[in-house]
């Protein structure tokens, strides 16, 4: 009579090492098929499709590449009057002669970077008061300025004659209000008194050359 036999497994040493288990391999996502766009993962941004229709964006303008608007005060470096001259002569920052010389003057025109004014007086014309004037023009225009003078008939078209209407009518205002006042004419009523000529002057005194009226 056969015994079979059993062969035991070998129960494992304590003192042998227990070996963890092998992780699997991870998996391998798998690629999209030619001509299809990859779908976007949850959470994050889709991603844009490289299709043959799509334009490709052109480069963002940087502030260096702005150019402004805004015209230069003087582009053609030749004087430009844009204001009446009888309102600026009288705020350019001189005095003296070359102040007398921008009142008195009339403006005739520009000639290139000539200005062209007429004065009755020809000794205005002449000596370090038109150099002044010059500088001052210069100063404003902010460009070179020649002057030439003609020598002629000024109208009312100068600072000074526009001066002395204004002044006149400051005058006959200033003497007609106290002409008119009752506690004056009551005076002059009840003492025989008369108001001496040239005493009235205007409340308001005159701008002087070089500020703004």
């Amino acid at each position: 009579m056969s015994v079979a036999r059993t062969q035991a497994e070998p129960s494992p040493d304590a003192d042998s090492p227990v070996r963890a288990p092998e992780a699997a391999p991870a998996a391998i996502p798998a690629r999209p098929a030619a001509g299809t766009a990859p779908r976007p993962s949850s959470g994050g941004a889709p991603a844009a499709s490289s299709g043959a229709g799509a334009m490709p964006a052109g480069p963002a303008e940087t502030p260096a590449e702005v150019r402004s608007a805004a015209a230069p005060a003087n582009p053609a470096g030749l004087p430009q009057l844009t204001e009446p001259w009888i309102d600026l002569a009288p705020r350019l920052p001189i005095k003296g002669i070359a102040a007398q010389l921008a009142l008195q003057s009339e403006w005739v025109g520009v000639d290139g970077n000539t200005v062209v004014l007429r004065v009755a007086n020809k000794g205005l014309a002449e000596g370090p008061g038109v150099d002044r004037l010059r500088g001052a023009l210069e100063a404003h225009f902010g460009a070179p300025v020649r002057l030439r003078f003609e020598i002629g008939t000024t109208g009312d078209n100068t600072a000074h004659a526009v001066a002395q209407v204004e002044r006149q009518a400051r005058q006959q205002a200033a003497e007609e209000a106290i002409m008119g006042d009752p506690f004056v004419r009551q005076l002059l009523d009840d003492f025989g008194g008369q108001i001496v000529p040239d005493s009235i002057r205007p409340e308001n005194p005159e701008p002087t050359q070089g500020t703004s009226p």
